[in-house]
């Protein structure tokens, strides 16, 4: 369905598709029992739209975005008791707003895929999972990356990866070539590996 508003909350316990999600101030969206995906609609537009804090949650479910997730003036917060499975570009268009990603398990991002903010900090968290990254930017902000398994390239390529002018934190393996843009801390943590990864 197509809703547009200038403050949108909606949840419920079963799984919900929505399309062409959108609202001109504040947006939470939260399933309490079931997944989230969001489709583009019929005039291939962004799947959901903000112009203030979102909120998307799948409190027992996982996340799937098969269309643009953008917010022109808040931080933005999608959070899943499973995996988030981006197949689309996530964007925080105003300066100094966040994105975080929070997963139960596994965080992946498709080939092409880019979460994006504007001078603002981005962390990815997938607590009982891995994470393979496409493009991540931050511009003068940072990007913090955890996970309970792996941190994965998904092309393996001298591309740039993470771009960060602040900081950019890997907590765990990273087992692959990675291009980073900008400054990076390296924890002590267990099993922190690095491989032929490159730094500019």
């Amino acid at each position: 369905p197509t809703r547009r508003s200038s403050d949108l909350t909606a949840s419920g316990t079963a799984t919900v598709t929505q399309e062409d999600l959108g609202s001109a101030g504040s947006l939470m969206l939260v399933g309490t029992a079931g997944d989230i995906t969001v489709n583009a609609g019929t005039a291939a537009t962004d799947g959901v739209q903000a112009a203030g804090n979102l909120l998307l949650q799948a409190t027992a479910g996982s996340i799937t975005l098969n269309a643009n997730v953008l917010n022109s003036a808040g931080h933005t917060s999608l959070s899943a008791g499973g995996s988030i499975t981006q197949n689309a570009n996530i964007t925080a268009s105003t300066a100094g707003k966040t994105i975080e990603l929070i997963a139960g398990s596994a965080i992946t991002m498709a080939t092409g895929t880019t979460t994006g903010s504007t001078n603002a900090n981005i962390l990815l968290n997938a607590a009982d999972g891995s994470v393979t990254l496409e493009s991540i930017t931050a511009g003068s902000g940072s990007v913090a990356i955890t996970a309970s398994g792996n941190i994965i390239d998904l092309d393996t390529s001298a591309a740039v990866d993470v771009t960060a002018d602040g900081e950019a934190a890997w907590y765990k393996t990273v087992p692959q070539t990675f291009a980073i843009a900008g400054n990076l801390i390296l924890p002590a943590t267990t099993g922190l590996v690095i491989d032929a990864n490159a730094f500019g």
